[in-house]
């Protein structure tokens, strides 16, 4: 049985895994690394978008009436984005290898740093819905604001 009190930085005993842990572990790796390539295709795409929009949209219209004002900001946005996107991509990149390696080696020390890498994309991608679902509620909260100063 679990036990919370238990000092889990003095290392009694070393973790074993039977073989339903070493194969539900080798196909996590595998959907991550499929994940992660979704991630970082889309990520790409997301920076080209960025510049083409933010870079290039902006010189296509100038001086015309339907020129849109805000493309230049659209485009930093998805570059800034995109940037952002990266740190998580880097965890669980670093997760995917180290489990590989954990796996073919079957060392316990590699296994903890591919968890500690696995803990960090979570927590990363955790701050990062956090700071999005607050900037929902702050561009809500403006908009109902100022749409009550019109009237």
């Amino acid at each position: 049985m679990y036990n919370e009190s238990t000092n889990l930085t003095h290392e009694s005993e070393p973790l074993i895994l039977n073989e339903l842990a070493i194969d539900a572990l080798s196909e996590t790796r595998k959907w991550t690394t499929f994940l992660a390539v979704l991630g970082a295709i889309s990520t790409v795409i997301m920076l080209l978008a960025g510049l083409i929009v933010g870079l290039l949209l902006p010189k296509l219209n100038v001086g015309e009436a339907s020129a849109t004002p805000f493309s230049g900001w659209v485009g930093w946005t998805y570059l800034i984005m995109s940037l952002i996107n990266i740190i998580p991509l880097i965890f669980i990149f670093r997760f995917n290898g180290l489990i590989k390696k954990a796996l073919q080696s079957k060392d316990n020390q590699i296994l903890g740093f591919a968890f500690s890498n696995l803990n960090l994309f979570f927590r990363t991608i955790g701050i990062i819905t956090i700071v999005i679902i607050v900037l929902y509620i702050g561009i809500i909260g403006g908009a109902i604001f100022f749409s009550l100063l019109s009237f």
